[in-house]
């Protein structure tokens, strides 16, 4: 007996299909149904509750968080509890001050692009109950459908127009807010598709899937892992010391400068794992300029940072290729902001210290102010090569074993 042909096309971007049934005809068809089983992954996530930040009632969180700092920070003596203490502090400021509205995308429609003023839902309201009212006489004489046209064209010239408006407004601000820009970009040519499951091989070389959230980031953790540079612990060759004609100075954490670094935040930055908005620090920032010029100094004095800022959301991007694949995605990590301020701070420091002594080779490109990649291509003609995954394979004690030649004044163990 011949097997039947098949006829029907199963159409999809990637391999759900798992196998496919031959079943009776249904009455007295001529053709075979099909039964096909097709593997898909739903994302259901509770809703999370946002920060209304625009709503927020700053005057009271300012009056709540200038306090006696000192009073309040005295009884800790480590850093760790220091900080937890000012992130219990500032977090019960949010959550006083601050309201939370659940997220639009979560409550929102199909058909439903963007959030809708007043004016508009209630016309939209008065367009719905005039259709129903022209449904249930059926009488085109009337005047409820002269009304209803009325409306109905009224409710689409303004969702048009409030249409055009958002796009001009995300074009005029797409260099102050790039991500706006970028998400409506992605939101008309992409669709998002949650993590699937991921193909790995297991110890024994054979090939296994995980199905599981928990198994999944297990998999994706083990293998960003795995591309790292694994040292062994050896000296290296001294190199010579360079002449340095400045010496610098140890960080400086001065009310002054913190206070102008957390003016100059981006509030369109997301929080890291403390869930301390840069939006709060920024309207805070002469309440909480002192409390972070204390937790800067006791950190580097004590040369330890607190745990949690050693921690990171860590987001995947879909690079290319099949998406059951873990090596076809990059991690993206999102720190604590009060970490990065620390950072910049010391980063500042060296940065002055190499460019006053001219330890910056004149081939240097990128991550130096005034000469970009974009500079080096217009001034030599080469072949660039991209290494992969570059900073995750950097020799950190090669590179620490450099420190000394350059005479920083800043303790090693510090950094």
């Amino acid at each position: 007996m011949d097997s039947p042909h098949i006829l029907d096309l199963v159409i999809t971007n990637k391999e759900s299909v798992e196998n496919i049934d031959y079943l009776a005809p249904m009455g007295k068809s001529d053709y075979s149904v099909l039964l096909i089983y097709a593997s898909s992954h739903a994302n259901n996530t509770d809703p999370i509750p946002k920060l209304n930040l625009n709503k927020g009632n700053y005057s009271e969180l300012q009056k709540f968080l200038d306090i006696t700092w000192d009073s309040l920070l005295q009884p800790y003596n480590n850093v760790e509890m220091m900080w937890n203490a000012i992130k219990s502090k500032l977090l019960e400021a949010v959550n006083r001050y601050i309201p939370s509205t659940t997220p639009f995308s979560v409550l929102k429609k199909v058909k439903w692009k963007r959030p809708l003023d007043v004016e508009i839902r209630n016309t939209i309201k008065q367009n719905s109950i005039l259709q129903k009212c022209y449904i249930r006489s059926k009488d085109p004489s009337v005047s409820v459908l002269i009304l209803y046209e009325k409306v109905r064209n009224i409710v689409r010239n303004k969702t048009r127009q409030g249409e055009k408006r958002n796009q001009n407004e995300i074009a005029n601000k797409c260099k102050s807010n790039p991500k706006r820009f970028s998400k409506y970009v992605k939101s008309k040519t992409t669709n998002k598709e949650p993590i699937g499951d991921l193909k790995f091989t297991d110890n024994l070389c054979n090939q296994v899937l995980a199905t599981s959230d928990d198994h999944k980031a297990e998999i994706l953790c083990n293998f960003f892992s795995s591309v790292f540079n694994h040292e062994k612990d050896e000296r290296f060759a001294k190199l010579d010391s360079k002449n340095c004609t400045y010496t610098s100075e140890l960080p400086v954490f001065s009310m002054d400068d913190i206070k102008d670094r957390l003016q100059k935040l981006n509030v369109n930055k997301l929080p890291g794992p403390d869930g301390i908005h840069s939006r709060i620090l920024l309207e805070t920032a002469n309440e909480t300029a002192y409390l972070l010029q204390l937790m800067f100094e006791s950190s580097f004095n004590a040369k330890e940072l607190p745990s949690k800022w050693n921690y990171a959301n860590i987001t995947l991007l879909h690079k290319k290729g099949p998406r059951t694949e873990v090596g076809n995605y990059r991690p993206v990590s999102l720190t604590n902001i009060v970490c990065k301020l620390m950072e910049s701070i010391i980063r500042d420091n060296i940065m002055n210290h190499f460019i006053i002594n001219r330890l910056f080779s004149n081939r240097q490109f990128g991550f130096v102010e005034g000469r970009s990649t974009t500079l080096q291509l217009l001034q030599v003609d080469v072949i660039y090569t991209d290494l992969q995954k570059a900073f995750d394979k950097i020799p950190h004690k090669r590179l620490i074993s450099k420190y000394g030649i350059v005479e920083f004044n800043v303790p090693l163990d510090t950094l």
